[in-house]
């Protein structure tokens, strides 16, 4: 079943990743992980997914405007995107 503390692990565990990979300033990844740090930052910020809905629309924004379609990154910002979905449609 998916939980608030299992979507949140899940962005800090991309955030990580893509810190690790150390990205050049102003690329595509530097981008994604400061829109990463922000969601990051709201969800700890947070105790539930209807919170922080306007940062997680920001991050699929920007995805859809810079990230190519079908890529690695693209469909990771999408699975969260759809976690969080799933997360919203629960609490209703």
């Amino acid at each position: 079943m998916a939980s608030y503390k299992s979507f949140v692990c899940k962005i800090d565990d991309l955030l990580n990743e893509l810190k690790s990979t150390n990205p050049a300033q102003e690329s595509k990844s530097w981008y994604l992980v400061n829109h990463l740090s922000k969601l990051s930052y709201n969800c700890h910020s947070s105790t539930s997914a209807k919170e922080v809905n306007n940062s997680v629309k920001s991050l699929l924004r920007f995805a859809v405007d810079s990230l190519d379609w079908n890529s690695e990154l693209s469909n990771k910002v999408n699975s969260l995107a759809e976690y969080h979905a799933s997360l919203i449609k629960a609490c209703e």
